[in-house]
């Protein structure tokens, strides 16, 4: 994605490089206790994008609701976030909310970004691209999907993985949003999902690299020396 601040395909540079290093498997960390859980941190940052203490997890997730609730809401819709009236237990299975996405029906978006290297993930992800997303839509699904089927509302968990794969619900959700998108915003189909993609990609590495960058006891290790 070439950097575009209007269009939210921009990152600041400490993020860019702490991402792009997070990527590459490059180090990001020297030997130290992380500083909210004072749990030893792994030198590619693998503790560091799941450590659950001071809320730094949700980062990613609340960047993509952002970036999901301004899509939905370009392309005619009116999203509402965290809405408690879906269901009468008073559970929240969406982030995200639309009183019509298909069908004239009431419709759940539930955002969750998982890291595949997490030591309850890890096993599985390594069987191939998206497998923990696969894993985490398939959970919320069995959480969620017959409470949201019961009140007569649709429910689309839309997993991500640390790393920017989709889970396949998420896979089909932004295709179907970027075509929703594109005549109202000037675009070609392939265009305007492409566009969207990238959006998600950078609000993923962002997350990740504020994750990361507030766990930082020390400077990461220069690239190249000399």
């Amino acid at each position: 994605a070439l950097p575009q601040a209007h269009t939210h395909l921009h990152l600041h540079p400490t993020e860019f490089r702490t991402a792009a290093r997070y990527r590459l498997g490059l180090p990001l960390f020297a030997p130290s206790p992380c500083p909210a859980c004072h749990t030893p941190l792994d030198p590619l940052g693998d503790h560091a994008v799941s450590c659950a203490d001071k809320g730094d997890r949700t980062s990613p997730h609340n960047l993509l609701r952002r970036v999901i609730g301004a899509a939905l809401a370009s392309s005619g819709h009116t999203p509402r976030y965290e809405d408690p009236n879906i269901l009468p237990t008073g559970d929240r299975p969406a982030d995200i909310s639309t009183s019509c996405w298909t069908l004239g029906t009431p419709t759940a978006f539930d955002i969750t970004v998982v890291s595949p290297t997490a030591s309850c993930h890890i096993l599985t992800a390594a069987k191939g691209r998206g497998v923990a997303a696969r894993a985490a839509e398939a959970r919320k699904t069995f959480k969620y999907g017959q409470p949201c089927r019961t009140e007569k509302v649709q429910f689309w968990p839309l997993a991500f993985e640390t790393f920017g794969a989709p889970g396949p619900k998420a896979e089909e959700f932004l295709t179907n949003l970027g075509e929703r998108q594109a005549a109202r915003i000037g675009l070609s189909r392939a265009e305007s999902i492409a566009r969207l993609r990238q959006q998600v990609s950078v609000g993923i590495a962002r997350g990740v690299a504020t994750m990361i960058c507030n766990r930082l006891p020390t400077p990461p290790p220069p690239l190249f020396t000399g």
